[in-house]
């Protein structure tokens, strides 16, 4: 009696888990936008689910604060805050620079320089699948490091870390041009690495971080496609806080 049940349920809670996946790209890639509101009918006409799948999956995006029920509106997509991007780079750069000093010698080089070629790509504006490509690669070269280093919390949890920073990047990063500074980053590390010097590797790792934030910051607040209640939040700031953030976005400084 209990499997029949179960078989009854299991196309709802397949469907559910496919619209999860859906929804939880599309957040990430910046298809449903930051800070847009979006109602059950609108989702039901651009994915295809029915509105059971889609509040099984919306309950599971809220609890991890990828959306917010509004009430008789619908859902609103989390925007991208400034104070977000600054606590991930904070934790980031307190945790993977020493992790890459404790990777050199131990990380796959030439996997890490095909990661580096496909990362440094240029993506044009538009080109959706590239600008995927080009993430994923940076975040493959990360996780290569990450994963060589000799700690699996650690590694986990920088991969945390770059699945929240990943939808910066879809934001505009990949198209902001200083993100050459980035790539020219990368080829740097991977040498140190490679010569076994692991506390040049940590000094570079913790330079990438900040010239990371430095450049994620300038691409949101300088953005013209800034959503509705990521622009409000930048509004509720003082004029010497925002005076403060741009410093802070050109100098690369994570207060740590």
């Amino acid at each position: 009696m209990v499997q029949a049940k179960d078989a009854g349920r299991a196309p709802q809670e397949r469907q559910s888990d496919q619209a999860f996946d859906v929804f939880s790209r599309a957040i990430k890639q910046c298809e449903l936008a930051p800070g847009d509101i979006v109602s059950e009918p609108q989702l039901e006409q651009d994915y295809g689910f029915g509105r059971v799948p889609i509040r099984l999956a919306m309950d599971r995006l809220i609890q991890l604060k990828l959306v917010k029920p509004i009430h008789r509106k619908g859902f609103e997509i989390a925007p991208i805050t400034l104070s977000d991007v600054k606590n991930s780079f904070q934790l980031r750069l307190m945790v993977e620079p020493p992790a890459v000093r404790l990777a050199a010698g131990r990380v796959d080089i030439a996997a890490l320089r095909r990661a580096a070629d496909d990362a440094g790509r240029e993506v044009k504006a538009g080109d959706k699948a590239a600008e995927a490509l080009v993430i994923e690669a940076n975040r493959r070269l990360h996780m290569l490091i990450m994963n060589a280093c000799g700690n699996e919390k650690v590694a986990t949890l920088v991969g945390q870390i770059l699945s929240d920073i990943d939808r910066v990047y879809y934001f505009g990063l990949v198209r902001n041009a200083d993100v050459k500074i980035m790539q020219d980053d990368h080829s740097l590390m991977i040498d140190a690495l490679e010569s076994g010097d692991g506390v040049k590797a940590e000094r570079l790792a913790r330079k990438h971080i900040e010239n990371g934030y430095s450049i994620v910051m300038d691409t949101i607040i300088n953005s013209s496609n800034l959503s509705r209640t990521t622009v409000q939040a930048l509004d509720s700031l003082s004029a010497p806080a925002v005076k403060r953030a741009r410093v802070s976005a050109k100098s690369g400084v994570l207060d740590i």
